[in-house]
């Protein structure tokens, strides 16, 4: 295990960093699947800055994003799944590097000013009332909102087959035709309170952990991961589950930082939320599980990779269908603001 040095912890590769309200960081490895709808999506928010840690990718995404002028590009030394130990976060536990980077990252480049942090297939939502995001921002400053949470809504095709696809999304409009369907079913309860865990009451559950349950594919914590499924299907275990919520907006400051890879440590507003477009079940999906089962860089070794790959396999043998009793087409925001998956502000 590395000494983790914080003066060596990422290097700017391409671009330079500017201090503005309007910038999304992501971390990146092998997402030219994603990428170019990603940034379509994002500039059409108003976004102008993004700032991508890459981590090692071989499938051109950092020569792509080298080439990309609105677009920072940094690298570290340390791989995100690399387990390290620093007295600067999380005190005397193992954490993979990543988790720290994003941490060190935010802090040094974004300190007093907002920052929209998201993953490379999570395309954000606005209310309505915001067209784009330096609106919402004015909001936030106005209303001294430091954080916002985000229902995350897994978006899908209608049946397994277009899993088979050889779509190379270009934008927002041909990923979002290739997975139109989303459950329209409230995920959150926002509450005003001085703990950010407690923001948030969940209320419903993602389309994953629908497909879980049904398909009978249980949480499958290591050294369960290799038992046959239809073993697993008689042992007590809990069923798999995927995360409804995320805080992708929040205001960075001495006191402001990631409490862990779904909140910020400073309570999200219960006035305003956004939604959190999150494109699982895409073409992409079988290369994302092989890649993420070689590479284990994601939590308790990517076993909810393992979880992703049973279920496939279960939906080819038999209901191949991803839709549910509160499936929908989605066909614009006044959906998720109607149910609840947005709160828009008064």
């Amino acid at each position: 295990m590395k000494t983790f040095e914080i003066d060596k912890a990422f290097e700017i590769v391409s671009g330079q960093p500017r201090r503005n309200d309007t910038s999304v960081f992501a971390v990146v490895r092998d997402e030219m699947y994603f990428l170019p709808a990603f940034l379509d999506h994002y500039r059409g928010l108003g976004y102008d800055q993004f700032v991508f840690l890459d981590d090692f990718s071989e499938d051109g995404t950092f020569e792509y994003l080298l080439d990309q002028r609105d677009c920072v590009v940094l690298r570290s030394s340390y791989r995100y799944g690399e387990p390290i130990k620093t007295d600067h976060f999380k005190k005397g536990k193992l954490n993979r590097a990543g988790i720290y980077l994003k941490y060190l990252i935010q802090t040094m480049l974004f300190e007093e000013q907002y920052i929209t942090h998201v993953d490379a297939d999570e395309f954000l939502i606005l209310p309505n009332r915001f067209k784009v995001i330096s609106d919402l921002v004015d909001y936030l400053k106005t209303n001294d909102i430091k954080s916002i949470h985000a229902s995350s809504i897994e978006f899908f095709p209608e049946h397994i087959s277009a899993i088979n696809s050889d779509l190379a999304p270009q934008t927002f409009a041909e990923i979002l035709n290739h997975c139109p369907f989303f459950d329209n079913t409230k995920l959150l309860e926002l509450r005003s309170s001085a703990n950010h865990r407690d923001v948030a009451k969940i209320t419903g559950q993602s389309a994953s952990s629908r497909l879980f349950e049904r398909e009978s594919i249980k949480d499958l914590r290591l050294p369960w991961a290799d038992i046959p499924q239809f073993l697993l299907k008689r042992l007590p275990l809990k069923t798999a589950q995927s995360h409804v919520i995320k805080t992708p907006i929040a205001f960075r400051d001495k006191d402001s930082k990631m409490a862990g890879s779904h909140y910020a440590n400073v309570p999200a507003s219960a006035k305003v939320s956004v939604a959190m477009a999150h494109f699982v079940f895409t073409s992409n999906l079988p290369a994302k599980i092989a890649n993420s089962l070689a590479w284990k860089s994601h939590a308790r070794g990517a076993t909810k990779y393992v979880s992703y790959s049973k279920l496939l396999k279960a939906m080819e043998i038999g209901n191949g269908s991803f839709l549910g009793p509160q499936s929908e087409r989605f066909v614009d925001v006044r959906q998720l603001e109607e149910t609840g998956l947005i709160v828009k502000p008064n």
